[in-house]
């Protein structure tokens, strides 16, 4: 395949898929490249031209060092071959390799500041890399971590699942996340720094005061559904998106995903700004406090009399809202008033209910606004009904 038979042009991302030799040269507007090369496919030195900055590389055959330009920042190499010293430039910080493969200290260089690697077994270089600052395992599935730098901050294990001990994580981290830890906490077993955390599958007890650090300011667990008092901890952003009990939140939250919460509260953080939560209560006529910008509803509404964006009038400053699921059941239009001036975006699903309607007329019901500029509606699948029709 001969690159140079790319006419100059103004594109600057561009897909290349092949099974032979790409040789030439490709337009030097490109700055977002992807390569995809079968199994006899290989790029040529000077193919992929210097204005390139984000790479994407798939090919089974060994790279020349100097393949990869040094104008590239991010790079994401799927590859099984080893790799020579040289090859990905000094110039690279940002390094994804996806596919199971083990690296040899001195072909990873030291400017790399973010590391996502999947399936590593040996990992000893790792402590090496000096600039490093933000690293994914997504494989390691050993007790023991690898050695780490001291300038890492932020790790993403994606498959580590074994107690976590005092000392096991450095105290360096700012930032955890656990996609499949699920054992109890110990005390002093988090870092003393962290201000993020996200567990994606924990469902344990959780003593606030002794297993949490009073730094944190972030805080998501997907799977999480027991009783808990935050109130003690200066969090900004909270997501329980799967908590049914009862959870005490801080006054100083801006974010909070909870699908137990309820407008009747008379605590509202007052600098809420964003809020995801249950919509069940909405036809009931409560209303939200007026600071929130961000609105996302998430299970089914069920709207009999009321308008269905009707609880949106008095937040004066919302500008987005994701209404998860409506069930349509034969309400009637909706007042353009009542829509926030402020508004700009709207993402709803409609549930065909009762009534039939297709949804073309369930937007034509809505009486979309002219101040909004983007409206993403989709059909769902209500009771008796298939998807996709309307």
């Amino acid at each position: 395949m001969d690159a140079s038979l790319f006419p100059p042009t103004s594109v600057q991302t561009l897909a290349i898929e092949a099974n032979k030799e790409v040789q030439g040269s490709l337009p030097d507007s490109i700055t977002k490249l992807t390569i995809m090369l079968g199994v006899k496919g290989t790029v040529a030195v000077g193919v992929i031209p210097e204005s390139v900055r984000s790479l994407t590389l798939t090919t089974q055959q060994p790279l020349a060092p100097g393949t990869i330009p040094k104008s590239v920042r991010s790079l994401t190499l799927y590859t099984l071959q080893p790799l020579a010293p040289g090859t990905i430039p000094q110039s690279v910080t940002k390094l994804s390799a996806p596919r199971f493969m083990n690296f040899t200290l001195g072909c990873i260089p030291t400017s790399i500041t973010t590391l996502i690697l999947t399936g590593c077994d040996q990992t000893e270089w790792l402590v090496g890399l000096t600039s490093l600052t933000a690293l994914t395992l997504m494989d390691n599935n050993s007790a023991t971590l690898p050695k780490l730098p001291t300038s890492v901050t932020l790790l993403h294990l994606g498959r580590y699942n074994f107690p976590l001990r005092a000392g096991v994580l450095p105290d360096t981290l700012t930032s955890l996340r656990l996609d499949t830890y699920d054992h109890d906490l110990q005390p002093r077993s988090l870092p003393s720094q962290l201000i993020r955390l996200e567990l994606k599958t924990f469902n344990k007890l959780i003593d606030v005061a002794n297993h949490l650090p009073p730094t944190l300011k972030y805080l998501k667990m997907d799977s999480f559904n027991m009783s808990l008092d935050l109130s003690s901890l200066p969090l900004v952003g909270l997501d329980l998106r799967a908590a049914s009990w009862e959870c005490k939140i801080p006054p100083t939250l801006t974010s909070l995903i909870y699908t137990n919460f309820h407008p009747n509260y008379n605590n509202y953080p007052p600098g809420l700004t964003k809020l995801g939560c249950n919509g069940s209560f909405l036809c009931r006529g409560y209303m939200f406090p007026p600071s929130i910008t961000k609105l996302f509803i998430t299970p089914t509404m069920l709207f009999g009399d009321h308008p269905c964006l009707s609880f949106c009038h008095g937040i004066k400053k919302l500008t987005t809202t994701h209404l998860g699921s409506i069930l349509y059941n034969g309400c009637q239009a909706v007042n353009s008033n009542k829509y926030p001036i402020t508004l700009r975006q709207v993402t709803v699903l409609c549930e065909v209910g009762c009534s039939e309607i297709s949804l073309s007329q369930f937007i034509k019901y809505l009486m979309i606004p002219k101040h909004l500029s983007s409206l993403v509606a989709m059909e769902g699948k209500g009771e008796g009904e298939d998807k996709g029709k309307g």
